[in-house]
């Protein structure tokens, strides 16, 4: 541990600038500031922050929030909104100048937000904390003093001088960088347009993962944090998880008994919050969006309009499941005393198609063995390179003796079919409103009971997620939630079905 002592006329600069005399409490943890961000934080930050805004809440989450940024290279944290996310950042950014006047380092530091007006504003905010803290009367100076938008700190004294630069840029208005030791990512899916049309969020996707993970030197840092938008978000990517120290954590926190309490109380007590969940309400056509589950507990905007419980749906996932198709049919082996029932929304020009299997079990279970997406693949036509979504029903209706296919014929897709006679199991449904409020009412109910098994398709998921209370879902080029059909339409027969006491169990569909 490396502790720094501050000669008397360095400590009399410091109560100056203060304007008092310093505390027992803050000389003991003054040593200290250069080692560990907490102290640090709870001197000459709280100093600058006091001076500028005449109040310093702290607690435990602040000191979390230091230690998890200090002990992790690489961190992605998903955290309420006003819950020092920002501030932390220009927190850190000072402690690793204040550091700096010891190790004098060039160090070049890069601060990414969403747009680069954000990222100007967390720059010029940055820039004032700094010239409010004792840290310009103990001798740094910015050769930039001048730009609002752009910092280049240097320690005057002895030894050789190096400086720290710090630059803005917009994650939207980027394209490539040089390499830093220090890259900072502040809010870089803040989007306030519909949060459906995933273009934006998948283009920052992209740029993050090809540009902005690159950035780093080999021993730099890269800090994320922000506020979710959509399960399509990079923060929940499992495979950028691997490489980062992750965290999700909402303002109201359930503890193992049942009972809440907030994340910060310093900052917000329960009831505070509770309050703050009644009001932060708003009214769009689909119906009353809680803007308090997106900003403050975390849930992506989608998410919190969406028909489906988002941890619910989650529990159905199972991840042991094997993924079937054609070619590894054969490795599949029935349940005893168990029928298998199918769902087809058929893919036409733009649409994509999607075929889910399901098999129902004796103890009431319903697993599903396909998840099959029909991208760019004619409904018709075979082809010499792939056989059409017609063929693949007839094919996977033979190998997983699938006892009945419902598909959505709305739009007389399946005409063909039933002049050629070629599936008989096929049963052709015209989606009323009602049809549709149907299948989204047997989805959600299996899975609230917990019935439902689901294969790890992360696409599927989504679109599941993306169909929202008024059973409206945006396009996009992933599908318009087809899985409510592939899945509802089996499940909606299912939930109002009879069985007859034949050999093997039959279902009679009710349509």
């Amino acid at each position: 541990m490396k502790l720094i002592k501050l000669s008397p006329d360095e400590l009399s600069r410091i109560q100056r600038n203060v304007g008092r005399i310093l505390t027992e409490d803050e000389l003991k943890q003054l040593p200290y500031s250069y080692d560990s961000f907490a102290h640090f934080t709870y001197t000459i930050y709280k100093w600058a922050v006091e001076k500028h805004f005449g109040k310093f809440i702290g607690g435990q989450f602040i000191i979390d929030e230091c230690n998890f940024l200090q002990e992790n290279k690489k961190t992605i944290t998903i955290e309420p909104r006003a819950h020092w996310k920002s501030m932390r950042f220009y927190a850190y950014l000072m402690w690793r100048i204040w550091r700096n006047r010891w190790d004098r380092e060039n160090i070049r530091a890069q601060y990414f937000s969403y747009r680069k007006l954000l990222a100007d504003e967390h720059m010029r905010m940055l820039k004032f904390l700094i010239e409010e803290s004792v840290m310009p009367s103990l001798g740094l100076y910015d050769e930039k003093s001048k730009a609002d938008t752009i910092a280049r700190y240097v320690w005057k004294g002895s030894g050789n001088l190096r400086r720290f630069s710090i630059r803005a840029y917009g994650l939207l208005e980027f394209s490539r960088g040089t390499h830093s030791e220090i890259v900072l990512v502040d809010d870089p899916l803040k989007d306030d347009s519909d949060p459906n049309v995933r273009t934006n969020v998948w283009k920052i996707n992209t740029i993050f993962v090809t540009v902005i993970m690159n950035i780093p030197v080999l021993d730099g840092v890269l800090h994320v944090i922000g506020t979710p938008q959509s399960e399509d978000d990079f923060y929940f990517d499992v495979n950028i998880q691997k490489e980062f120290a992750f965290r999700l954590r909402p303002a109201i926190i359930t503890n193992p008994d049942g009972t809440e309490r907030p994340l910060w109380p310093e900052m917000y007590t329960l009831e505070k919050l509770k309050q703050m969940q009644q009001s932060r309400k708003v009214k769009v056509s689909s119906g009353v969006i809680s803007l308090f589950e997106q900003e403050y507990m975390c849930q992506p905007r989608t998410t919190t309009n969406s028909y489906f419980d988002l941890q619910l749906l989650r529990n159905c996932v199972d991840e042991s499941l094997p993924f079937y198709d054609l070619a590894n049919a054969h490795q599949w082996e029935p349940v005893h005393g168990g029928y298998v029932l199918a769902g087809y929304d058929p893919g036409k020009k733009s649409d994509p198609g999607h075929m889910a299997v399901l098999e129902v079990r004796p103890d009431g279970s319903i697993v599903q063995l396909v998840s099959k997406w029909f991208d760019d693949v004619d409904y018709i036509a075979d082809t010499s390179s792939q056989i059409s979504q017609f063929t693949y029903l007839r094919r996977a209706s033979e190998l997983f003796r699938i006892t009945t296919i419902f598909a959505d014929n709305s739009r007389g897709e399946l005409q063909v079919l039933e002049e050629q006679g070629a599936l008989l199991n096929l049963v052709p449904v015209h989606l009323s409103l009602r049809k549709k409020q149907e299948m989204a009412q047997a989805i959600d109910s299996y899975v609230i009971q917990g019935k439902l098994k689901l294969l790890n398709d992360s696409r599927q998921f989504r679109q599941l997620m993306a169909v929202q209370r008024d059973l409206k879902v945006t396009a996009t080029s992933e599908g318009h939630g087809e899985p409510l059909t592939s899945i509802g339409l089996p499940l909606s027969a299912l939930a109002k079905s009879t069985y007859a006491p034949r050999k093997g169990i039959y279902l009679i569909h009710m349509f």
